[in-house]
């Protein structure tokens, strides 16, 4: 493929990688089937018109799972009868690819399906602020042009129904000389999750005991494990997205999880007017072209000076029993009472400059370096034009690519947040046809690679 843009001022290896990903042109709008009904009434049913606006929040390191927020308007009569069923509300959603060179609907790849309980936000009771007969019809006033052509807006949050269930739920318990793998694998299977994908834990010790206190949920049982006994170097993050739990270190910034993702950044407003910016090479990997000026802030420099560059704790278990020995020669301080975990290259204002704190009296060395590891990368937010929903995963692999001072440069990341924004674009005989957007947050190495070559395509 002949490049668009020949004649941008970029590296050749960058150049080479972003025409390897427009070649294909990957089908990239949609027909979105919305039907609501309800868990109360079998007989009520309901699809919008249209929709307005659609979008998708995944932020992986804030929540533990997906905000949809769906928005369309109605006629009074519809929506008083939403409102009168907003109790069990259920929404299913169908992305359908549509063919506009076609100008049909294509089943390859397959439609992009999700089901959702419903909430409506600010309910609105019609008929508390007027009168029947001026927004609908009733047996002595038929139905007018008013009836028809007045909208009334709504908003739904559409929630997962597992989702839902699990910010319900509670667990407590004590385990027995279990390690923390199996204690994580017991509360899936007690919150009733049927799919989980965890990276191994780094805490391989087995535990004498291991107590779950009352009431805990899924929002924070986790954090409670690596606060009170480690299970990563680099912090915790779990989502729960599509039936599955991902349980994930959430500042490994070189995560194992087997999807990736190479984002090539090309300059701000060029390959303008193409249809896709994105190419699902393998069922594991996904090459993405952005167009957009990329935001960048770097939080290791910063904190290195303010919260340390390396801490120093005390262990906490030998603090009474073996704190010192005492033989015939005197009383000596034992040597491993204390450790020390930092960083391996100083992010500080002077170079390799040392900024050392004191933490606490701890046994938990996985806390200690998770601190640490927050800390230590800069955040990355970039876009994604025409983008598909749900290609990208929790704790996704994410290779951010760019030219710096003319070289090829990588910078390796995990995807902490994506935001999908869908709404129609243009009307078609039976409906309309949507597209959309989307902004991606990146947790990204402080430091880079360069390369002459460009970043394979294959995931590898």
């Amino acid at each position: 493929m002949s490049s668009p843009n020949a004649n941008l001022n970029v590296s050749a290896a960058l150049a080479g990688a972003i025409d390897a990903v427009l070649a294909p042109k990957t089908i990239t709008e949609f027909t979105v089937d919305c039907s609501i009904t309800s868990l109360n009434d079998a007989s009520y049913n309901f699809t919008p018109d249209w929709i307005d606006h659609l979008t998708i929040t995944q932020s992986f390191a804030e929540n533990f799972g997906d905000i949809v927020m769906l928005q369309f308007a109605c006629k009074p009569a519809d929506y008083m009868t939403l409102f009168n069923n907003s109790q069990g509300l259920q929404v299913a959603l169908r992305f359908v690819y549509y063919d506009s060179q076609l100008a049909q609907r294509v089943f390859t790849p397959p439609p992009v399906a999700r089901v959702y309980k419903a909430v409506l936000l600010d309910p609105q009771d019609l008929s508390k602020k007027y009168t029947t007969g001026s927004l609908m019809p009733t047996a002595t006033m038929p139905q007018t042009e008013q009836h028809v052509s007045t909208r009334i807006p709504a908003t739904l949050h559409l929630i997962e129904s597992t989702v839902y269930t699990l910010r319900q739920q509670q667990i407590h318990g004590i385990y027995k000389t279990a390690k923390a793998a199996d204690v994580m694998s017991h509360i899936v299977q007690s919150f009733s999750i049927k799919q989980l994908y965890m990276v191994p834990p780094d805490n391989t010790m087995a535990w004498d005991h291991i107590v779950i206190p009352p009431a805990q949920g899924i929002d924070q049982i986790f954090d409670y494990l690596q606060y009170n006994h480690g299970v990563y170097m680099k912090g915790i993050d779990w989502y729960y997205t599509n039936n599955m739990l991902y349980v994930y270190p959430a500042y490994e910034n070189n995560p194992i999880i087997p999807y990736k993702a190479d984002i090539y950044n090309a300059p701000e407003g060029s390959y303008a007017g193409l249809y896709s910016y994105h190419n699902p090479d393998t069922s594991n990997h996904i090459g993405i072209v952005s167009t957009t000026k990329v935001k960048t802030t770097d939080i290791s420099r910063p904190s290195a000076e303010n919260a340390g560059s390396n801490f120093s704790f005390v262990r906490a278990s030998t603090i009474v029993d073996k704190f010192a020995t005492t033989t015939a020669k005197g009383t000596f301080i034992n040597n491993n009472n204390a450790l020390t975990v930092g960083t391996q290259i100083n992010r500080t204002a002077t170079q390799n400059a040392n900024n050392p704190r004191y933490s606490k009296a701890t046994d938990n060395i996985f806390e200690e370096s998770s601190k640490l590891a927050k800390w230590s990368a800069v955040l990355l937010e970039t876009s994604w034009r025409n983008a598909v929903p749900y290609l990208l995963y929790p704790g996704h692999n994410i290779r951010f690519n760019f030219d710096r001072n003319s070289v090829f440069t990588t910078q390796q990341g995990i995807l902490e947040k994506v935001v999908y924004q869908f709404s129609k674009v243009r009307q078609i005989s039976n409906g309309y046809v949507y597209a959309g957007d989307a902004t991606l947050n990146i947790r990204a190495n402080s430091d880079v690679t360069n390369t002459a070559q460009t970043t394979s395509l294959s995931g590898s």
